[in-house]
């Protein structure tokens, strides 16, 4: 069993438990039996999950505050203060009652201890972390030296692709992405210039005279964050954000609090100017797409509200625990489970006539949610669980959660500056699995870590350094 936190911190973790439960509870006294099960859940997290040992950065501690931070204790407040809030983007609402609340809250409370559990008792050897071209551990495990010329040919290749094709799709409404599987690749594809981005990135960080690895980088970063605000993305460019201050970290620099603010000013400006844009794209804003309109959006909309939304996961899992009994059964028969819906994802339909469908999100978007719009939702890995298998799948696909964000707590250079990025990437699809859509994500993963490792084997060369003392 590993607990490493000071009494005082224990101390502090305590009594900011007690006084969420005393604020809660005078919020909504009528909730107070489910307030004691997040109050217990928060103090278990904090205990427990939250790594005090590591970098706030670290993939289990970024987890631990979107995902239970963010998305369960924050949103449970935000909708104890603003009761009409709650649920506020779906249509077809369950019943809003003192029960469904502790349902919900029970499972919040049971998903919190499986991940205690596990990282208490799932005892994993650390690795170094920070590591540098100076240190000699470094110099050990070092089997070959990246090939940046055919990772940058492979890069020009793959990032003309995938974003023209975006772009494409997005700015023409040439529907490409009615193609499933051309979609698929452009998603796993996009992945493999993330990888080679990222390692071009701490090329520059080692050696700030390679001013050409710090220009593909921001081409990269500059066409990502664009193609994701057209698609009125707004999580994929606040996670390039995360990626970016986590790869910064790896090179063994430490974060200022200059950076900190650029980041909350970021994530100030973002949120309000893709909400803008999607509701410019439903004809429901009457917001102009500039300046002026975010200063007017900031000015006239609650933007702590509008936030908290992004990351409304207790809402989600409240809703997909309390539906009816008949429509999880209608959704089973038109997507199927979580294993139907990996192997839908990879067989062919002529292959298998009745498969289900692979429009999770859209029908959860129609049927679920009861919205009339042509998006793709998410229902939290929790609710994806739980519609499939009910309580006890929630509880083994926690669990294996739980170990594969354990295995990446201690991301580092094993080898070279590709392969972290290389598992950077992967990190982030699996920081991903908290939003719902298992099935294909676990697909992109393995998609993705083949063609990670097809580039690898191209851009190897032959110049490794494999001697303590070439170094020194």
């Amino acid at each position: 069993m590993i607990l490493k936190i000071s009494k005082e911190k224990f101390i502090v973790i305590f009594v900011t438990s007690v006084l969420y439960l005393f604020i809660c509870c005078a919020l909504d006294y009528n909730l107070i039996f489910s307030t004691v099960l997040i109050s217990c859940s928060l103090f278990i997290g904090l205990t427990c999950i939250f790594d005090w040992t590591n970098s706030v950065l670290s993939i289990r501690n970024i987890f631990f505050i979107l995902f239970f931070g963010c998305g369960v204790y924050l949103r449970y407040f935000v909708i104890l203060c603003w009761p009409d809030e709650f649920c506020n983007f779906i249509y077809t609402k369950v019943e809003m009652k003192a029960e469904n609340y502790t349902n919900a809250s029970s499972i919040i409370l049971m998903v919190t201890m499986i991940f205690a559990a596990v990282y208490l008792f799932h005892i994993k050897k650390r690795y170094y972390t920070a590591l540098n071209k100076d240190d000699t551990r470094y110099a050990q495990s070092e089997s070959y030296v990246v090939n940046y010329t055919v990772l940058n040919v492979i890069w020009v290749v793959t990032a003309t692709f995938v974003y023209a094709y975006n772009i494409i799709n997005v700015q023409t409404a040439v529907n490409l992405t009615s193609f499933h599987q051309l979609d698929f690749l452009t998603t796993i594809i996009r992945n493999i210039v993330r990888a080679i981005s990222y390692t071009n990135l701490l090329a520059y960080f080692h050696d700030k005279t390679k001013k050409g690895n710090l220009a593909i980088y921001v081409i990269f970063f500059v066409l990502d964050c664009y193609v994701s605000f057209i698609q009125a993305w707004k999580g994929k460019i606040i996670y390039e954000i995360l990626a970016f201050l986590v790869l910064y970290c790896y090179s063994g620099k430490r974060l200022k609090i200059k950076q900190i603010i650029i980041f909350v000013l970021l994530v100030l400006i973002i949120y309000p100017s893709i909400t803008i844009y999607r509701d410019i794209l439903f004809e429901r804003s009457s917001y102009s797409l500039g300046i002026s309109g975010i200063l007017s959006y900031l000015k006239e909309e609650n933007l702590f509200i509008i936030i908290s939304e992004r990351y409304a996961y207790y809402d989600e899992i409240f809703h997909c625990v309390n539906l009816f009994a008949e429509v999880i059964s209608n959704y089973l028969a038109e997507c199927g489970t979580i294993v139907q819906m990996f192997f839908s994802s990879i067989i062919p339909r002529f292959l298998w006539p009745n498969k289900p469908s692979v429009a999770q999100g859209l029908y959860i978007t129609w049927n679920i949610f009861g919205k009339p719009y042509n998006t793709s939702s998410t229902i939290t890995y929790v609710g994806d669980a739980f519609l499939s298998y009910g309580y006890v799948g929630v509880a083994i696909v926690t669990f294996l959660y739980s170990l594969l964000l354990k295995n990446r707590d201690w991301i580092v250079y094993l080898k070279d500056d590709f392969e972290t990025s290389c598992k950077t990437v992967i990190s982030f699809i699996f920081l991903t699995f908290m939003e719902g859509s298992l099935a294909g994500k676990f697909v992109t993963v393995i998609a993705t870590y083949i063609l990670l490792n097809v580039c690898r084997k191209i851009s190897k060369r032959n110049e490794a350094i494999t001697n303590v003392e070439e170094l020194e």
